[in-house]
This record gives structure tokens, C-alpha cells and sequence, in this order.
């Protein structure tokens, strides 16, 4: 028996319109002691100045001090393709590239690695990604494994651009099997949650940019319920 698009969106959750709706470890509050006040005789003899401030004893400085040790992820990017299978190889890496930043911001648990999303997605489709991601992560759930994405079929097409001349190959549209098999969540108690069905189909849009020549996803879908598609894969 086929679900209804919204019990797959449901079992679906995270990634676009097809994410595990997941996970990531809470981080928990440190604790902020306060000191214990100095003497009389400690304040009155301040701690002698180090003949060289700078000498190779001091304490090293990172260099990015605001590391937080997730990976660093670059967009796809490509001149205008000059065949549709060009094109398609493309976008299909930039979707490929989605699940994969998602997944790590889902592992970290860290909500601010949602916004990593961004050199994989643009426009709403970001929003809605990173909300997804954000809103999950608050949950004390675990998130363990990847969700993995096999092509189907596409179609290219040309976008337009503002004065109505077209960028040719510059629109792809990707039906892929996204499979959650090798997914665990576990919850707050301990229990293995469910991740609704293993393999099903979703629909992504994803377009070249001429100015920057990268590439995002754009849109997500899931085949119609009562249409042609078939839904498992």
C-alpha cells in the first residue's frame, strides 16, 4: 500500500524533500565557576613580568580561531556544460554534495553548521534545508551513518535570463533514489526511532549560475501520489 506525500515527507524528514527528519547530540551547558577572591598579601605582590613576553614559551595562537573542526566544503562549479550528459553529471554532484554537507551538520550536532548548506543550495530551497536541519538538532536525538543518492533519470533544459535570452543546459532536472538503509537515529531513551522507508524517489531542480558558474539545487518534490511515477526505487 502506497503512503500519502504527506505520511513520505513525514518518514522522509532531512534532506530536501526527502531527508531523515534526524537528529544531533545536544550540547550541554558548561559550568561557570567563580573564582575565589585573592588575599590581601597575593594582591599586594603581582606575578612577576616574563623577561620576554613573546619568547617560544608562550602559549601557540590558532589560526583560525573560530575552527570548529567541520569540514570545509567548496561548491560545484563548471563552465556553461556543452552536452546534456555534461549538465547532468553537474547537478547530480551538487545534490550529492547537499546530502553530504547535511549529513555532517547532522553527526556534529551543531546548528550552526546548517548554514553550510549554502554552497550547496540557494533561495528557499536553503531556507527550508537549513531550518530542517536546525530544527531537528534540538530534539537529543543521535544521528549515526548517511543517506546515499543513486540517479534515475534527468532532463536539461535552458534557463532564462532577465532580458529573455537563454543560457543553454543550464536547468537540471534529476529524479534520484535516495536510500536511508545505512541510517540509525537513536533517541533521548536509548531507542532505536524509526526512518520510515529505506529507498523511495525525489525530484530536484537544480541550475547553473552564469555570473558565479556554480551550481545549486533550487526545488525538491516528491513524485504525485496518484501519478505514473512509482514512489519505491
Amino acid at each position: 500500500m502506497r503512503r500519502s506525500n504527506k505520511a513520505r515527507m513525514a518518514a522522509a524528514g532531512l534532506m530536501a524533500a526527502g531527508m531523515l527528519a534526524v537528529t544531533g547530540c545536544q550540547q550541554q551547558a558548561e559550568d561557570h565557576g567563580i573564582p575565589p577572591m585573592e588575599s590581601a598579601s597575593e594582591a599586594s605582590s603581582p606575578a612577576p613580568i616574563p623577561e620576554n613576553p613573546l619568547s617560544s614559551s608562550a602559549a601557540p595562537i590558532p589560526e583560525n580561531p573560530l575552527d570548529n573542526g567541520f569540514p570545509d566544503f567548496e561548491p560545484v562549479t563548471s563552465e556553461q556544460p556543452a552536452t546534456d550528459k555534461e549538465a547532468t553529471a553537474r547537478a547530480f554532484e551538487t545534490v550529492e554534495l547537499m546530502y553530504e554537507v547535511s549529513g555532517e551538520a547532522l553527526r556534529s550536532g551543531d546548528p550552526e553548521n546548517a548554514r553550510e548548506l549554502s554552497v550547496a543550495a540557494t533561495g528557499g530551497m536553503l531556507e527550508r534545508e537549513m531550518e530542517l536541519v536546525e530544527g531537528v538538532l534540538g530534539k537529543g536525538v543521535t544521528y549515526e551513518g548517511e543517506s546515499t543518492v543513486e540517479l534515475i533519470e534527468s532532463e536539461v533544459a535552458p534557463s532564462a535570463r532577465q532580458d529573455g535570452t537563454l543560457i543553454e543546459r543550464a536547468t537540471v532536472h534529476l529524479v534520484v533514489c535516495e536510500d536511508n538503509s545505512k541510517v540509525k537515529i537513536t533517541g533521548k531513551d536509548g531507542e532505536a526511532k524509526n526512518t520510515g522507508d529505506d529507498r523511495f524517489r525525489v525530484n530536484y531542480r537544480v541550475s547553473w549560475n552564469e555570473r558565479s558558474q556554480t551550481w545549486a539545487v533550487v526545488s525538491t518534490s516528491l513524485p504525485k501520489l496518484d501519478g505514473p511515477e512509482e514512489t519505491e526505487c
